[in-house]
């Protein structure tokens, strides 16, 4: 079998499989209730779940900007914020994550400098993250009314709970743990000094011992999972669903991890299906489970992709005098 065919068979069973979901999704919703209560939600929460969602990309945007900026890496929170929202339509977009590598590219070409770090942000950024998911996953897990969470309990809040603080230990401790283990491999063996550039980053991570340097980025972070928690139950207020922070966070928790593989373009299929579940797995379903999935899967979609188009369009009309390579601290 041809590369090209095994791409095109990849594509397929990614389109079968969030199709399925899709269909999943939906298979027991009465279609004909679902029309009325699009239409019946209420545009004042819909706006302010729009509004929160913006909130939630500048608090990301503000983080990365700040990782940066611990690396002493001269970029624009222009052009950060450029960078980001391109990254986050072309993971949106795109069948497979390319969004880190596309705004890794479009920061670089305006700002050359700090390659390294700019990568390695990215990285802590995603590192970061996965605390922030396994911590919410142990707030709401005592409420999962699922049988193999209720036989074994204990023993996966104590494991969440764990990898939650190793992920924290390990962001403080891992550039002291890195050099030292580099330093132990250039005493023994040559090819070590290939490691170099690798060294210097660890040095230059250094800041991430500092809990004064530190707990920012982490602030950051929790601050951005909680307003995209808030944008849930917006949401939900908005098609009469009752507030439920308990769903809001499962919610989030499982459309994070379901949406991972991104599937298909723009998650149509496995987003839909991980918010009913969640809602499901707490009692919530019908015509307004879906018309909470479509909303929702709207507002986080929509403003990521328009606000890239614009970055786009106002980058090309009116291109930064020097090149793009040109230096804006």
């Amino acid at each position: 079998m041809t590369p090209g065919w095994k791409r095109w068979l990849l594509a397929g069973v990614r389109v079968v499989l969030g199709g399925a979901l899709l269909v999943l999704a939906f298979r027991q919703i009465d279609w004909a209730q679902i029309g009325p209560t699009l239409a019946g939600a209420s545009p004042a929460w819909l706006l302010l779940g729009l509004l929160s969602v913006l909130l939630s990309l500048w608090l990301r945007i503000w983080r990365w900007q700040y990782l940066l900026s611990n690396y002493h890496v001269p970029v624009s929170l222009k052009n950060v914020a450029g960078a980001y929202l391109v990254g986050q339509a072309a993971n949106i977009i795109m069948p497979v994550r390319t969004g880190e590598i596309l705004r890794f590219g479009w920061l670089r070409a305006r700002h050359p400098e700090g390659s390294v770090a700019m990568a390695a942000s990215i990285a802590i950024e995603k590192y970061l993250d996965l605390g922030m998911l396994l911590l919410f996953f142990v707030a709401v897990m005592p409420y999962l009314p699922v049988k193999v969470l209720e036989d074994n309990l204990n023993i996966l809040i104590i494991t969440s709970s764990l990898l939650t603080v190793l992920i924290g230990i390990g962001a403080i401790s891992g550039p002291r743990i890195g050099l030292w283990l580099s330093g132990a491999a250039k005493q023994h063996f040559t090819w070590a000094a290939a490691l170099d550039p690798l060294v210097r980053w660890l040095a230059d991570s250094a800041w991430m011992q500092s809990p004064r340097r530190f707990l920012p980025a982490l602030g950051l972070s929790l601050a951005s999972w909680a307003v995209m928690t808030l944008t849930n139950l917006l949401v939900m207020l908005a098609v009469g669903l009752p507030w439920n922070p308990r769903a809001a966070v499962l919610v989030l928790v499982l459309v994070f991890v379901g949406s991972a593989p991104a599937l298909v373009p723009g998650n149509v299929g496995p987003f839909h299906f991980f918010s009913m579940l969640a809602l499901s797995l707490l009692g919530i379903s019908g015509a307004k489970s879906a018309a909470f999935a479509l909303f929702l899967h709207a507002l986080v979609t929509l403003p990521p992709l328009l606000l890239s188009a614009a970055v786009v369009l106002v980058s090309e009309r009116f291109p930064k005098k020097g090149g793009l390579h040109s230096h804006e601290s």
